[in-house]
């Protein structure tokens, strides 16, 4: 979100974003699916405020990361996409008025903020908030004025509040309050026709500030803030200095990665359909899901005996980097990709088997980059190692349990060279 204080004069503004997991329940009473899921919010406002002064918070927006397993869920129940609104996103502002105020029901979007997103299997995925269309771009909001009523060298703060969602009312099974973030879902199946209407509701931890904005004299000198992402300075009564930062939104972004197994020679190559979307912040954070559809590897046994595999790429949680600046346009990415490696089929010495082989734990490649940067327009490529673990296979008949068997000495084993892209 944004914050622009009302008046004549043009205020210095900077960025405020904030991330936070917050425990939620689909359906409660009905479906009564509990997860984690993490919540993203962004803000453009000012750097600092006066008493008296009435502030109007635009351009709001927030990402909602949905795990694998609340995606699996979805998807193993039939829904094929979903669409909703939340219809609540209580704050607590302190050293602004009103002290309790609902963010949820914009002038823009009076019955609530709008989302819509596919389901596709069991891979994590993120809910733009507000976007009314499946692949549509994050939209934008806006509420207010609230008013300063905090006194000069204190700061105004907008905090999400904490008063819990739902209550347990027996294990299992859950019943929510009327508090908290609430959401109203609907899912559809593949040909269009419903397949539930339940609620969402979500219990924010307490402590997570969206926004914490010094209150100052009337014309006087703004101080250092700190927010969860940077930090503003102002130097001079009459001139700010703004550390500036810039937000993209990744869509449909393209993930190319050439995965080398050091036991079998050749490249697990994904195909050019893997797709990246979420959003990056410079500086700050890179967090995106990924999506692969199943794809065939060709690798050389031994540098001689083809071996062809039938596979699947599947992201256990998005893909994040923290993002830094470490020099005049350079960039440095820190992160890692989370995945699990799965085995449909194999074709080896004439012989085919079907598979069903998953990797015993996620492949983790370790994502860090560093040096002169174009990004985003030039998007961003690592290169490191990454460990292959063992496989586990629910074998068709003998020989499948001996080809199982045979995966795992010809291909699991640490130090296996990996280069990773993302780009527009």
């Amino acid at each position: 979100m944004a914050l622009a204080t009302q008046g004549e004069a043009v205020t210095p503004e900077r960025e405020y974003s904030a991330q936070f997991e917050a425990e939620c329940v689909i359906g409660p009473h009905i479906l009564n699916e509990k997860g984690t899921f993490t919540i993203k919010t962004s803000a453009v406002g000012p750097v600092s405020v006066s008493p008296g002064e009435e502030v109007t918070v635009k351009d709001a927006h927030a990402t909602i990361m949905v795990p694998a397993k609340q995606a699996a869920f979805l998807h193993n129940n039939g829904a094929a996409r979903g669409t909703g609104t939340v219809t609540s996103f209580p704050l607590t502002g302190t050293g602004f008025e009103p002290t309790e105020l609902n963010v949820a029901k914009p002038s823009e979007f009076a019955e609530g903020l709008p989302f819509a997103f596919p389901v596709e299997g069991e891979t994590a995925f993120a809910v733009p908030i507000p976007s009314e269309h499946v692949g549509e771009p994050t939209r934008v909001f806006g509420f207010g004025p609230i008013k300063v009523t905090g006194a000069p060298k204190e700061d105004a703060t907008l905090a999400v509040n904490s008063e819990p969602a739902f209550t347990e009312v027996e294990p299992g099974k859950y019943q929510g309050t009327g508090k908290g973030i609430v959401a109203e879902l609907t899912t559809f199946r593949e040909n269009g026709n419903i397949d539930s209407i339940a609620p969402v509701v979500c219990s924010a931890p307490k402590g997570v500030v969206l926004a914490e904005v010094p209150i100052v004299e009337q014309g006087g000198t703004s101080t250092t803030t700190t927010t969860a992402s940077t930090t503003v300075t102002a130097v001079t009564t009459t001139t700010t200095t703004v550390q500036t930062t810039s937000e993209t939104v990744l869509t449909n972004w393209k993930l190319k990665a050439f995965l080398t197994d050091r036991n079998a020679i050749g490249a697990i190559t994904l195909p050019s359909a893997c797709t990246l979307n979420g959003h990056a912040t410079v500086p700050g954070e890179l967090e995106g899901v990924t999506r692969c559809p199943p794809f065939t590897a060709l690798l050389r046994v031994f540098g001689l005996i083809p071996l062809s595999m039938g596979l699947t790429f599947t992201a256990v949680e998005p893909l994040h980097a923290t993002i830094t600046h470490v020099g005049a346009g350079a960039l440095e990415f820190v992160g890692a990709a989370r995945d699990n490696l799965g085995i449909a089929s194999m074709r080896l010495l004439g012989l085919s088997i079907p598979l069903s082989c998953k990797s015993s734990a996620p492949v983790t490649l370790p994502l860090s980059s560093k040096g002169p940067s174009g990004f985003p327009s030039t998007g961003v490529s690592f290169a490191s190692e990454f460990t292959l673990p063992r496989f586990n296979c629910s074998a068709n008949g003998l020989i499948g349990s001996l080809f199982g068997s045979l995966l795992n000495v010809l291909l699991a084993g640490p130090h296996n060279p990996f280069t990773l892209a993302i780009e527009p």
